[in-house]
């Protein structure tokens, strides 16, 4: 079935007055890299030594950063161009697997971004980078979207495969941070139920969708060429409908 759900998490009573109702701002996402708890797995910390411990700490994502460089060598990719990377825990472990794949990694939070060029010196290049208003570049081999799949709507998901699509790159990696299904609606349904009870405001932080939504949004545009478990994550990857 194809279904589009609004997401929404609970930051605390302090999180949703600093940040508002919803997290999808520039502003909003700063305010979260930037100012919470060295311990949260939103911020990036200012230390470059506990962020290295931060980003190898989690042995999912470990694993996750191998399969993605052993695919992508499979493909012959050697410059990655990754999207809305927030605090890049995946990228540093890629470039940590393989250090001679270039690597790009952007995203529309300026203070994110000033902070990770401070942290991430192994990475090639940090940029800003807006999905929805900046030219996609033709120089990757490929375009990673690692667990950003929540951020847009589905009119803006169908036009940003679009513009990607007109660029020729050739390869899509799309990593959604899960697929929505009778257990996290349920859990969905179990958060706005205890936020009600204790009187706790929720921030909206996006959209879930099942499997079918994600495959129409680049339906005509895309093709799923190969798909998989990428370190406990269903990723896609896509090629021009063309190919």
């Amino acid at each position: 079935m194809r279904i589009t759900a609004r997401h929404h998490i609970d930051l605390g009573d302090e999180g949703a007055r600093a940040l508002g109702p919803t997290l999808l701002s520039a502003k909003a996402w700063d305010a979260l890299r930037l100012d919470g708890p060295g311990g949260d797995p939103f911020t990036i910390p200012q230390d470059r030594v506990i962020r290295i411990e931060r980003c190898l700490e989690d042995a999912t994502v470990v694993r996750r950063a191998e399969e993605v460089a052993s695919l992508a060598r499979s493909l012959g990719v050697r410059r990655l161009f990754s999207l809305g990377v927030g605090c890049a825990w995946l990228e540093y472990n890629l470039k940590r697997v393989d250090p001679s794949l270039h690597l790009t990694c952007t995203d529309f939070a300026p203070g994110g971004i000033e902070r990770l060029r401070s942290v991430f010196v192994e990475c090639d290049e940090t940029l800003r980078f807006d999905m929805l208003e900046d030219d996609f570049p033709q120089g990757p081999d490929m375009y990673l979207l690692h667990r950003i799949d929540t951020e847009l709507d589905d009119r803006q998901w169908r036009e940003v495969f679009s513009r990607m699509g007109r660029t020729g790159v050739r390869h899509l990696l799309f990593i959604p941070s899960g697929i929505l299904g009778p257990r996290t609606w349920a859990r969905e349904r179990a958060r706005a139920f205890v936020s009600w009870i204790r009187m706790r405001r929720l921030v909206f932080a996006g959209y879930l969708r099942t499997e079918a939504r994600f495959r129409a949004l680049w339906d005509g545009l895309y093709c799923v060429v190969w798909a998989g478990s990428l370190g406990g994550l269903r990723g896609f990857l896509l090629q021009p409908a063309e190919s």
